[in-house]
């Protein structure tokens, strides 16, 4: 029986639409992919808000630190084509359950917010991921049964060591980094492996023949 890898669109399907907008969200879920990646930063009051960078400059129509404004400030601005920088409540409502969610922290003190969030929308399906394994191990401090992924570019005794200590299911790793041997090496340690950031079918049949359970891709209609 084929290996069907799950498929989630990296910050919506950001190949078509502004990135962690609203509209690459919708579109995701209109396209039926398994599941969504989005980044997590705090706004100045406190609220997780889905936008990759923590300047404003790259992707709105503003400039400066997303934690200086406050979360309406950050969705009255141009993220693309109109759209605003959305919270992370603002996803899962529009999601409605049907969406996994890959939800990356990369801003400081977003720990508790995200799990607020998680913890007011029961039905929700997600976890939570970051290249600050710090970051991680507070999340499993708070949330002791909430899904960890360890993000790595590379696989490495050491972030397999962490993905065991902190009871993380699942490596994410560059896809170019992953090969028969490194493959091996985590499901070894019981690990299930995640590959991002995936654009070309060729490499998609790699993987899945690999055993990889899940690509993120910026557009999965190629795939």
């Amino acid at each position: 029986m084929e290996n069907r890898m799950k498929i989630y669109a990296h910050r919506g399907i950001s190949g078509r639409y502004p990135e962690n907008t609203l509209a690459a969200f919708r579109a995701a879920l209109e396209e039926g992919v398994y599941g969504v990646e989005l980044d997590i930063h705090a706004s100045a009051d406190g609220i997780p808000v889905v936008i990759h960078d923590d300047s404003l400059d790259r992707t709105t129509n503003a400039s400066g630190s997303v934690r200086d404004l406050t979360a309406a400030e950050l969705a009255a601005l141009d993220a693309g084509n109109g759209q605003g920088v959305p919270t992370f409540d603002d996803v899962v409502t529009l999601a409605q359950g049907r969406l996994h969610f890959d939800v990356e922290i990369k801003g400081a003190n977003c720990e508790q917010g995200v799990l607020d969030v998680l913890s007011r929308n029961p039905g929700t399906k997600a976890a939570i991921s970051s290249f600050e394994w710090d970051v991680l191990a507070k999340v499993r401090a708070i949330a002791p049964d909430v899904e960890l992924w360890v993000l790595t570019s590379t696989v490495t005794d050491e972030a397999i060591a962490t993905a065991r200590e902190l009871q993380a299911t699942t490596l994410a790793v560059m896809h170019l980094s992953i090969s028969r041997e490194t493959f091996q090496r985590t499901s070894a340690a019981g690990l299930e492996v995640m590959a991002w950031t995936v654009n070309r079918k060729s490499e998609a049949d790699r993987l899945r023949d690999l055993g990889v359970v899940a690509i993120c891709t910026d557009d999965p209609r190629y795939l």
